[in-house]
């Protein structure tokens, strides 16, 4: 399991078996208060969203060193303004090419009847985003200011995809 301890600027490797902590890296001072990342275990890659706009992109190197390897702003493609990053999620499998998801508390058309929420992909190799959904199907006073995992793990079949939805009334995933 990788977690921050924000305090410090630092990333930190936990057993998740007995929460010692196996490794700790520091963070560059240009990433401010992380709050998302994923990790593409494949590439050995990754990805740190903070309160300022932009992903950061870090290569793990035999375990032991974290090199900083490119920041990727992201611009929501139908408004062109940056966005907010909440949460972050790799599918390695997505068919596009598109592996890093973004979930951001964002509703560009200021619809109120819709909640605000958004989801992303990106393809770090070239910095292309593609919108795939607002959730629109969702109380109206839901916000995309939780995390997001994607995994093969919870069905047989397919790739689930699982939200925390920050409402007023109750959170809920």
């Amino acid at each position: 399991i990788h977690t921050f301890n924000n305090e410090v600027r630092q990333l930190l490797k936990i057993d998740p078996e007995t929460a010692a902590i196996l490794r700790i890296w520091n963070l560059p001072g240009q990433v401010d208060y992380p709050r998302a990342l994923a990790i593409n275990s494949a590439e050995q890659k990754l990805y740190i969203a903070g309160t300022s706009l932009g992903i950061y992109e870090f290569e793990f190197r035999n375990d032991s060193t974290l090199a900083y390897i490119d920041r990727h702003d992201v611009k929501d493609p139908r408004t062109g303004h940056g966005i907010q990053h909440y949460g972050l999620a790799i599918y390695e499998d997505d068919p596009d090419g598109y592996p890093l998801y973004v979930y951001t508390d964002d509703n560009p058309e200021g619809n109120g009847q819709i909640p605000d929420i958004s989801v992303y992909k990106v393809d770090p190799s070239n910095g292309s985003i593609l919108f795939v959904t607002g959730l629109e199907f969702l109380p109206q006073t839901g916000h995309g200011r939780g995390g997001i995992c994607i995994t093969p793990h919870w069905s047989a079949y397919s790739w689930v995809m699982a939200a925390v939805i920050d409402d007023p009334t109750n959170d809920y995933i």
